[in-house]
């Protein structure tokens, strides 16, 4: 096939997402503004989700001044003003983005502390794009000298908080296949009368050793984000239940729940490069 044949287009999750930076200064979230969150937030880096039926937001401090946020819903493909399913599944009309997502808030009724923080974030920082992946590659992609790298590759959904993670750890595998055959060619007793390294042969190596890590990461994305934008109530409340039972830390099984998230569902993140 080519890179990429037929057949290999984005497919959407069925959920897309408003995504800002508020400019929120820290002193601002001890007593000076109307918009009260967890304590969490400030701890930079920490991100915190709020999870509901069908919408869930999560929020993480960047800086002293700025906090990231996103709203992810369940919604057919975005359309533009047109009708026509924009080309690239974006929108970026800050002020008009900004009152559709306070609009769809207050519709699944949430507190105002959400839209505060909508409304604390620039036009110029205020996104919506569809929620897409490319289904995993369960054969080389690359043709000839060609190959592709990071979300080019092999984007998931971002549940997961791998896609960047992803692009690094494909770096580091090709640096060690690269290594590894320059290094047995240099080792030969005879360079010149060494077989000549085949780039083509190269690069399907490194394809074929990262597929069992991507189809991982993208599956365990998609399953993921499928429990949280979960849209049936009594499935939502069994969701919730579970999660406030096995990881609130005020929870008696809190301790053995969040060994279990560590150990199992996060897993993903003890990534170490082949040898």
């Amino acid at each position: 096939g080519s890179v990429w044949e037929s057949g290999r287009d984005l497919v959407r999750a069925g959920y897309a997402a408003f995504r800002g930076i508020a400019r929120l200064p820290e002193r601002s979230l001890r007593g000076s503004s109307p918009f009260s969150v967890p304590s969490s937030l400030d701890e930079r880096g920490r991100i915190t989700q709020i999870l509901g039926e069908g919408v869930r937001m999560g929020v993480v401090r960047m800086d002293a001044e700025r906090v990231y946020w996103f709203v992810a819903f369940n919604s057919p493909p975005l359309m533009s003003p047109s009708g026509r399913r924009q080309g690239t599944g974006k929108e970026t009309d800050g002020d008009a983005l900004r009152k559709r997502c306070k609009e769809l808030l207050q519709e699944k009724g949430w507190r105002s502390d959400a839209l505060a923080l909508v409304d604390s974030t620039p036009s110029d920082c205020l996104f919506l794009s569809d929620i897409s992946f490319r289904p995993p590659a369960l054969a080389p992609w690359g043709v000839g000298g060609v190959s592709l790298i990071g979300d080019a590759a092999h984007p998931t959904t971002p549940n997961l908080a791998q896609g960047g993670a992803a692009g690094l750890e494909d770096a580091v595998e090709l640096g060690r296949v690269l290594r590894q055959k320059f290094g047995e060619r240099q080792r030969s007793p005879d360079v010149s009368s060494s077989p000549r390294i085949s780039v083509e042969e190269l690069l399907r190596e490194w394809e074929r050793g990262r597929i069992p890590r991507l189809v991982q990461l993208n599956v365990r994305a998609f399953v993921l984000g499928a429990v949280l934008q979960l849209d049936l109530g009594p499935l939502t409340s069994l969701r919730d239940f579970l999660m406030s039972t096995f990881l609130a830390s005020s929870s008696p099984l809190g301790i053995p729940g969040r060994f279990v998230v560590t150990h199992l569902l996060l897993s993903h993140t003890e990534w170490k490069p082949s040898r």
